[in-house]
């Protein structure tokens, strides 16, 4: 298993008491530790204050996180399968 993932799961109590009500992790073809993370939340203001938090810095510190990551808020739309 990645380092980074190690740290996300042994985060996973916290992000829970925050609001997180699910998460998906994908990831480059090539390059497991390249990754976007698709979570959702109880509650806009838990994600954005959760995710501005230093404990989440630190955590993201250890887990070796080299770059700022990009964070993106999204309103679900329709979904389905074809």
């Amino acid at each position: 298993m990645s380092a980074w993932k190690t740290i996300f799961d042994e985060f996973a109590p916290k992000r829970r008491a925050a609001g997180e009500l699910s998460f998906q992790v994908f990831h480059v073809e090539d390059d497991r530790n390249d990754i976007a993370l698709l979570m959702e939340w109880d509650d806009f203001d838990n994600a954005k204050a959760f995710l501005a938090g230093d404990e989440l810095r630190e955590a993201m510190g250890k887990a070796g996180v080299e770059s700022e990551p990009v964070i993106t808020f999204l309103n679900a739309g329709n979904s389905g399968k074809p």
